[in-house]
Order: C-alpha cells, then structure tokens, then sequence
C-alpha cells in the first residue's frame, strides 16, 4: 500500500507540470491556470503531417561495461520519417571500443507494419554472429512483422483533436482537487506551492468514488480498447479504512514549488522518502522561456537513492537543455550514474545529442517487397524463434547464468539437465567411473548414479530419485530438482519464462 501511494503522490506532482487549461475557484488559481493557458498557446508543437529528418549521436561509459571487455560505445543514428504515409528509414553506424574493437553499418525500413533489411546489413550483422542464415543469391531484402505497431496508427492518435481535449479535462479534474490554499501570485507570475498536508488534502479525493469513477472514464480514452474502467477505477481508489497520514508519513516535500508567468516557467522540487527498506532523496530544477517562435528549456535532476536489502546506493545526476522552434529542434542530454547495486559497482556515464527538422519531403525511397526479391526472417532462420523456447538457469538471483549447448526437456512433469553442462556451470567437476557411473563433484558433495536407475549415492549415502537419469542423443540428463537440492539450492521454476532459479541456502539464509 505504501509503494502505491507514493507512486500516486509523485506521480500528481509530475502530472502538475503539465501545460494545460482548467477552471479554478480562486484568483490566484485562476492566474496561474491562464499563465498556463498563454504559455501552452505560445509553444510551438510542431504538426507531424510534415516528414521529419533526425541524427541522434548517443555514447556511454563506464562499468558494467569494463566487465563486458568494453571500454565505451558510440552510436550515430540517422533517420527519416514520413508518417502520414506510414514508412520510415534508419541508418546506424555504431563503434565499440574495447579488447576486441567492432564496428557496425547498417540501414533498415520501416514500412507499415513491416520491418525490412537488405542483404547487406544482413551481412554486416552476421559479422558478429557467424550462426545467422543467409538467403539466396536472388534475394535483395528481409523482412519481419512488428505485431500491433503502426506509424499512421500512432500519427491518427496524436492528431486527434478528441485526445488533446480529453488530457485538458483530465488534468482540469485533477487540479480542482488542488487545495487552493496552495497558490499565490506577484505580479503576473503566479505560484503553486505543495506540502505534505496539500497532498494529504489530496489524496483524500481518492477515497471518494465519484471522483475516481471520473477519473477512470477520463483516463479510457488514453488506455487500450479493452481497458477495463471499472478495474480502473478500483486500481485508482484508496480504502477508506487507511489513515492518509500513516500511509504519507515517510514522504517528506521539503520543496515543491512551480512558478509560471505569461512566457516563462521554473520549477523546484526537493523531496524525499524514507521506510525501513529505502530512502530516496530527488531535487529537480526547470526553467522554460518562450520568446517569439523559440522555445528553450533546461533541466537538472539529482537522485540518490539507499536500499541496505538490496546491498544498493545511487546517485544519479541528469542534465537536458533543448530548443524548438517551428521548423526543427535540438537538445543534449547527459547522464552520470555512480554507486552499487546487488554486488554490482555501477559508474557509467551516457550522452546523448538530438537533432531534428521538419522537412517537405523525404529522399528515401522504400523497397517494394515481392516473392522473388525478399523473404520472411522466420523462413529464412526458424531457428531463432525456437531458441525463445529453451530452459535456462539462473542462479542466486541473477548472479550469473548458465545456458546449455544440449537444450534441456520436460520428461513426466521433471526438468531433465544436461548433467556435464550443469555440473561445470556450477563450477564443480564430472568424471566417469566405468562401467556407466556418472559421478559429480561440487566442493565436499559427491553425487554418483547411473542412467536408467532411480537409486544413487550422495557422500556415499543411498537415495532415491522420482526420476532415473537417461541418455539422449549421446548426452546423460539429470533431473534437476533432486540435484541441484542435494548441493544445497532451492529451486524454483517459472513455467511463462522457462527459467530454473537456483538460490544457496547459505545465500537466502
């Protein structure tokens, strides 16, 4: 209940930031609201029934990286997009600098649903995996399906007149539920300010179902089509019988604060949260100006976050600066993220530049798709999606997996395992003992048995399995459940991921 809360608490305050127009009940809201309202009217929000021309140069580095034998990656991407007529052209170039240095160039389309690759950046991705298919000489290009994607889909969405107005009274909603207490004005600059109590005032208005069936039907039009309002609105709705107060009283709003003027906004968060398991800490500061057609805006963000569980302690520290006008736009944006996180030392710093025009017209010209020239990726490699099938383990929660050569089966409801792949996964050892024992070793356990025989030995003590070890295809399996438990594991199984977990005892203790 805590998590949910909090994340409905800060999720209002983000909400709050929002250009947008509403009735108010007091001068100053209805101030601030105006100012809303100019700033909103006087931003240039390009229309996309324009094609667009981007580049998006992007680099990170850091560990984890150095542990993948890398030391930093770059990435340039160009792009085209004509989204009225449904269709798009990508051209990457991507440079990995490390012990093994790579480089990589392809091209790709989109076009409707469609993803196509010609032959030669199929080529240059086979540089790198020397198991990938080739199609015949003849064959120009390949293609894939993207389920349920769709450019002209998405341009109809963000067009629609319906949905702009829908998010206005969405928020219009929301803030009359704003405690006017909070705003204030000098001059033409008005201000919001939050408190902790504020937002109790707030959150109050989830225990009432009027407003959050109202919430619920208002927010419909955003979700899928099948989204269910009713369970909507009960996701929405706070119990009655929970204390506000209680459930807030580790959030602490030491600053939330948002000023807006007829062409300028600034806002200045300073918040934290703190249980028995986390404590975060967030400032964020933004200024936006809007002079004549140009829009500009920066944002700094830093976060620190401590979870003794989870052995973690972050900081992250974000800047972005962007500026728009009504034919093309540009920002930068800069990430440093520093600390630990389930044993795992993170320093990585990211960078990523965008640039964009709205342009008359495209120069790509897309491929026309027919039998003799292109052919489905599933025809050409059926294996790829039959990998997705294959049984996997992880062990203490993600500390490392181990993968098999020898995909492991399902035989009478047991997990059998390729043992020799098992075993050396673990880092223990397996040798054979003629005439046909297998015995495994993993530091002072030893384990011998015999395909076919439910009975085997562990230190020299007899047990008994539910289900003999067999040989396949050269290959002795175990099952994995009774060996991984005599090693001193717990073993759990997710059926939807095809994932074995396998925790120490020493570990979970």
């Amino acid at each position: 209940m805590k998590q949910k809360t909090v994340a409905l608490v800060l999720a209002v305050i983000f909400i709050l930031a929002l250009p947008f127009t509403a009735l108010a009940s007091t001068s100053s809201k209805v101030m601030f609201l105006d100012n809303m309202k100019r700033l909103q009217a006087k931003q240039i929000q390009p229309t996309l029934d324009r094609p667009l021309s981007g580049e998006i140069n992007a680099s990170v580095a850091g560990e984890p990286l150095d542990t993948l034998g890398v030391k930093s990656a770059k990435a340039n991407v160009k792009y085209e997009l004509d989204i009225v007529n449904d269709k798009a052209f990508f051209q990457v170039a991507a440079n990995v600098e490390g012990s093994a240095p790579q480089n990589i160039s392809l091209e790709f389309y989109i076009i409707g649903d469609t993803m196509v690759i010609p032959v030669d950046s199929l080529k240059a991705m086979a540089a790198f995996d020397s198991t990938m298919a080739m199609p015949p000489a003849n064959i120009q290009y390949v293609y894939t399906k993207l389920e349920g994607f769709s450019f002209a889909e998405l341009q109809t969405i963000l067009n629609q007149p319906n949905q702009q107005e829908a998010a206005m009274e969405l928020l219009k909603t929301l803030f009359e539920a704003v405690p006017d207490r909070c705003f204030t004005t000098n001059g033409t600059t008005a201000k919001m300010n939050l408190d902790k109590s504020s937002i109790i005032d707030f959150a109050k208005h989830f225990q009432d179902d009027k407003f959050v069936n109202k919430l619920a039907e208002q927010l419909a039009p955003f979700g899928p089509e099948e989204a269910d309002k009713a369970q909507m609105a009960k996701d929405l709705k706070i119990s009655n019988d929970v204390s506000l107060v209680t459930e807030l009283k580790n959030l602490n709003i030491r600053k939330c604060i948002m000023e807006v003027g007829p062409s300028t906004s600034s806002l200045d968060w300073d918040f934290g949260y703190s249980d028995e398991k986390t404590s975060l800490d967030c400032k964020v500061t933004s200024k936006s100006n809007l002079q004549a057609d140009n829009v500009s805006s920066t944002v700094n963000m830093d976060l620190g976050l401590k979870s003794p569980d989870a052995g973690g302690n972050l900081a992250v520290k974000l800047k972005a600066d962007s500026t728009a006008n009504k034919n093309a736009s540009s920002g930068d944006m800069n990430i440093k993220v520093t600390g630990n996180m389930d044993s795992e030392k993170l320093d990585i710093v990211a960078n990523l530049n965008i640039k964009q025009e709205f342009i008359n017209a495209v120069s790509f010209v897309a491929p026309v798709l027919t039998e003799e020239n292109s052919i489905d990726f599933e025809t050409l490699e059926p294996e790829a999606s039959e990998a997705e099938d294959k049984i996997s383990i992880n062990v203490n929660d993600y500390e490392y997996f181990i993968w098999f050569d020898n995909a492991p089966f399902i035989e009478n409801g047991r997990i059998m395992v390729p043992a020799r792949e098992f075993i050396e996964g673990l880092e223990g050892e397996v040798a054979w003992n003629p005439p046909a024992t297998l015995v495994m070793s993993i530091v002072d356990q030893k384990i011998a048995m015999n395909a076919g025989d439910k009975n085997c030995t562990v230190n020299e003590q007899s047990r008994e399995m539910d289900t003999a070890p067999m040989v396949k295809d050269g290959v002795t399996y175990v099952p994995v459940r009774f060996l991984a438990e005599q090693l001193g594991y717990t073993v759990s199984y997710d059926q939807d991921c095809m994932e074995i977990s396998l925790t120490s005892k020493s570990t979970s203790n």
